[in-house]
């Protein structure tokens, strides 16, 4: 199943992200948001959701302004800081900005917010484009 750019998603299907239930809201060449509600698969042995959703969000997140953009790219750095946890049942609203665009490399920067708008956590994406 192919998803159309002009709807503001991503070009290609993701199977990942789709088993985590991400919804992609908005991507265009300069920003794109995501939502999740958390699940219990998603949380860790303390009851929290699991650092490496939050960095699988802010590295879509970042990747949908490329796919926007319809410019192929791969992570090739990141760096993310865990400011505070999730529950089951909070919504997980991931947004990302473009820091700089270069002709081979493009810099991200991505928040994770709560439904109440709690930074969650932020994270620096670097991406090498493909083409």
């Amino acid at each position: 199943m192919e998803i159309s750019t002009s709807q503001g998603l991503p070009a290609l299907p993701n199977p990942y992200m789709e088993s985590l239930g991400v919804v992609w809201e908005e991507a265009r060449p300069d920003y794109a948001r995501l939502s999740k509600t958390v699940e219990m698969e998603d949380l860790d042995a303390s009851g929290l959701v699991h650092d490496g959703l939050y960095f699988s969000l802010a590295d879509e997140v970042c990747g949908s302004i490329l796919d926007a953009r319809e410019v192929p790219s791969v992570t090739i750095n990141s760096s993310c800081h865990f400011l505070q946890g999730a529950q089951a049942g909070d919504r997980l609203i991931a947004e990302a900005r473009e820091v700089k665009r270069g002709k081979t490399v493009c810099v991200y920067e991505a928040w994770i917010t709560n439904q109440a708008g709690t930074l969650l956590g932020i994270g620096t994406f670097t991406m090498y484009l493909l083409t």
